[in-house]
């Protein structure tokens, strides 16, 4: 299956809030004590998860140590089309992270209530 977005979930989320994801999205849930219920609430509604377990102590960490992995599931080489749109849930978006998701092919990038989302095109 192509996933055009892909969500980076790196804190608990309500589950309104993993129900209103664009349809077809891959989430990458992280898998620690309190995110369990959010893991738990993504099977439940059926989602594509993917568990990462953090590297890192904070979750700005854990973005920086997955985001390969993340890319090299979901990108063009590995999908055709790759994933366009990238939603991290959890880490606000700062002036590293941009230039840090530039190397990823991210374009246009901005800040969101629940952390940021990227796009590629």
């Amino acid at each position: 299956m192509t996933f055009k977005v892909v969500a980076l979930i790196l804190m608990p989320v309500t589950p309104v809030e993993l129900a209103v994801l664009p349809p077809q999205s891959a989430v990458w849930i992280a898998s620690s004590a309190h995110m369990h219920a959010t893991l738990a609430c993504a099977r439940a509604l059926e989602l594509e998860v993917t568990e990462l377990f953090p590297r890192g102590d904070t979750s700005e960490e854990w973005l920086f140590n997955h985001l390969d992995s993340l890319d090299q599931h979901h990108n063009d080489a590995s999908q055709h089309p790759g994933y366009s749109t990238l939603l991290v849930y959890g880490v606000a978006h700062t002036p590293a992270i941009g230039l840090f998701i530039e190397q990823f092919g991210f374009v246009a990038s901005k800040s969101e209530a629940f952390g940021f989302s990227a796009t590629k095109y």
